[in-house]
C-alpha cells in the first residue's frame, strides 16, 4: 500500500495529519515448532487462549480495521468445530480481511468444506497443511491466491509467521500552532481539504 499523507494550510500555519500505523501479524506453531498461535494487532495478541490443537481466526472490517470477530476453534478430534469453523467462514462478508493460524494441529479432521472455505479466502496451501504443520493466512473473501500472504511449514520446519500494515488516513484533528495553541478550538474534517500525495 501506498501512504498518502494529506496537508493543510490554515492561516499560513502548513500542519500534518500522520496516518495511524496498524499492524497484523500471525505466529502459528504446530506441535513441535511450540505448539501456539498468535494473532496480533501492533504487537498485542487478540486470541483469548493461544494453546488449542485447531485454527485461531480474527476477522476485521476492512474500512475501519476495527475488529469484527475472534474465535479459537480446536479441532483435534472434534468434527463439529471442523463443521462450525467452515460455517462461519462462510458467512464471512465480501472484503472482509481474515487473520488465519494453526496452534498444534489442524490437520486431523480437515474436511473438503472447511478446506474450501478457506481457499474462499484466497488460500492456496491449505490442501498441503501437515500433521502437526504451521500455517498462517491474512486473506480475505473472493481474494485471489497470489494476493494474500500465506505461509505453510512442515511439522519440523518450524513457525509460519505473517504480517502486513494498514495505514487509516486522520480525517479530523485539532491544528496547533508553533506554540502549541488550539487555532479556532475546532477539528478540521480533513476529507474535504484539498490533498496532494
Amino acid at each position: 500500500r501506498r501512504r498518502h499523507t494529506r496537508y493543510i494550510s490554515v492561516t499560513g500555519v502548513q500542519t500534518c495529519a500522520l496516518p495511524i500505523s496498524i499492524n497484523f501479524s500471525i505466529l502459528s506453531a504446530g506441535w513441535y515448532a511450540g505448539a501456539t498461535c498468535v494473532i496480533s494487532e501492533n504487537g498485542e495478541n487478540l486470541l483469548p487462549n493461544s494453546f488449542f490443537p485447531g485454527i485461531g481466526i480474527v476477522v476485521v472490517d476492512s474500512l475501519t480495521y476495527n475488529i469484527d470477530t475472534v474465535g479459537v476453534y480446536s479441532l483435534f478430534g472434534q468434527p463439529a468445530n471442523v463443521a462450525a469453523l467452515s460455517a462461519f467462514i462462510n458467512r464471512i462478508s465480501s472484503g472482509k480481511i481474515v487473520l488465519m493460524g494453526v496452534a498444534d494441529d489442524a490437520r486431523n479432521n480437515m474436511s473438503t468444506d472447511l478446506r474450501n472455505s478457506i481457499k474462499s479466502l484466497g488460500s492456496s496451501k491449505i490442501d498441503s497443511l501437515q500433521f502437526r504443520g504451521s500455517w498462517a493466512l491474512i486473506g480475505w473473501k473472493g481474494a485471489n491466491p497470489d494476493s494474500v500472504k500465506e505461509i505453510l511449514k512442515g511439522p519440523y520446519n518450524g513457525q509460519a509467521i505473517v504480517e502486513d500494515d494498514y495505514l487509516i488516513q486522520n480525517k479530523s484533528g485539532s491544528l496547533l500552532d508553533r506554540k502549541s495553541t488550539r487555532l479556532n478550538s475546532s477539528h478540521t474534517d480533513i476529507s474535504r481539504m484539498p490533498s496532494s500525495a
